[in-house]
């Protein structure tokens, strides 16, 4: 069985690669080939380059970070991305998830949803979300951009949903009238235990601060530098620069590392605080609101800290020192996280074994009226589907037809509508 997943796998930030990477370790366990899709990523174009390299260059970091950070971010797509090429394999089944590919009134276009994610264009037999994300879209925010209806319609062509977060999960009861499953980020799911040594990591104590480069203000630095020089460890920032600490360009194998040997964590990511979670790190977290310019991510961190009783490792109006000043409790996490595991697990082995068996049904089916072509482990071919469905077939073999759910690709939803309408500008 072929499985094309459809993610944010071709962005410059850890959380994005390895979302990825343990979404198609996943598959292959459950013994299906995994190619990764590509999709369009708009250009950032000559001047926003430049606007980026000049705020590089004239902000508050060292000279040795600026360097440092310009090179990692130039070089980590061309470093890492070739693991995700397209194998070229027709996909019997196709994931659109993780992360926030459902993300469609984000500001920034390099990141933001587009109609790939949506599975537009697949022409796989079935279609599901695996853990996807709104991210910074609401209900209201859909509403106000006129796109509740295309969303719906998008939402529609699935043949099962599943959403990361409880943001993500209302906008599919409104729209569809369905509660979709809420599951864990499969960076959640994978086993990490190779990772806890200590290869490749500074040898000196260290505070790790994790974030995109330079939004941590002057007062949470101020705050954070207090807390590290009380806890006896040096700053180490990755992933983006900032005004205080050392920055490392490591690897995306060295990453985990990094988080599993820190003293002690403060972030302001979404895969900050799952890393965090994973090694079971004291940390402190920065929920960000979304500002013009500025992407948020108050919903998805919320949630995730929320859904294992975490919320008291959010950093509102408090300092860092005092969230540090308890321990993290992470019972409720020890106690729910095998169940959500086990949940993201069986979501995705049904979806694999009911594609086995619509494929036998189809087979069947097939061989019933005498005609067309088939390729054992594949199922129909589209040509097939096709012309099975104007065939005349009795009733008693109908039924078989209806379970095996023989559509063509996007027969929920007028395409051009809804193409037409993820063009236009967002408020």
């Amino acid at each position: 069985m072929n499985v094309g997943i459809l993610t944010m796998c071709r962005l410059a930030n850890y959380g994005s690669y390895w979302q990825a990477r343990c979404l198609g370790r996943m598959m292959e366990r459950l013994g299906t080939q995994v190619s990764y899709l590509s999709y369009s990523v708009p250009s950032e174009g000559r001047a926003r380059k430049v606007k980026r390299f000049w705020q590089v260059a004239f902000s508050p970091f060292s000279l040795r970070d600026k360097i440092r950070f310009l090179l990692f971010k130039a070089t980590f797509l061309r470093k890492y991305s070739g693991e995700f090429k397209e194998t070229g394999r027709q996909p019997d089944l196709l994931i659109v998830g993780s992360d926030e590919v459902f993300n469609v009134t984000q500001e920034n276009k390099i990141a933001a949803s587009r109609e790939d994610y949506f599975g537009m264009n697949a022409t796989a037999n079935r279609k599901i979300s695996f853990a996807a994300s709104f991210g910074q879209t609401t209900l209201r925010k859909l509403r106000g951009n006129n796109l509740s209806e295309a969303i719906s319609d998008c939402l529609s062509s699935f043949d099962r949903l599943s959403v990361r977060d409880e943001n993500s999960a209302q906008i599919v009861r409104e729209l569809l009238g369905q509660s979709p499953p809420v599951l864990p980020d499969p960076v959640l799911c994978a086993d990490w235990s190779g990772y806890a040594c200590p290869s490749g990591v500074p040898r000196e104590p260290y505070c790790l601060l994790y974030g995109y480069a330079g939004r941590f203000s002057e007062d949470e630095c101020r705050g954070i530098c207090e807390f590290a020089q009380a806890l006896g460890g040096d700053i180490i920032t990755i992933g983006g620069a900032q005004r205080i600490g050392r920055f490392l360009p490591v690897s995306v194998e060295e990453a985990p590392r990094i988080f599993a040997q820190a003293l002690a964590v403060v972030t302001d990511t979404f895969h900050g605080c799952v890393f965090s979670m994973v090694f079971r790190k004291e940390f402190a977290a920065y929920a960000r609101k979304a500002l013009p310019g500025q992407a948020g991510n108050e919903e998805k961190v919320g949630d995730l800290l929320s859904r294992y009783a975490l919320e008291d490792r959010l950093c509102a109006s408090a300092q860092v020192s005092e969230i540090f000043s308890h321990k993290t409790d992470y019972s409720v996490l020890e106690e729910k996280l095998p169940e959500d595991q086990k949940a993201a697990w069986d979501f995705l082995r049904e979806a694999v074994e009911t594609w086995e068996e619509s494929s036998r049904e189809e087979r069947e089916i097939l061989e019933w009226s005498g005609g067309g072509e088939t390729d054992p482990g594949r199922g129909l071919r589209v040509r097939d589907r096709t012309r099975l469905q104007s065939r005349e077939i009795p009733q008693a073999v109908r039924g078989q037809r209806e379970e095996a759910d023989l559509r063509k690709p996007g027969d929920r939803f007028d395409r051009r509508r809804v193409c037409g309408r993820f063009g236009q500008d967002l408020r």
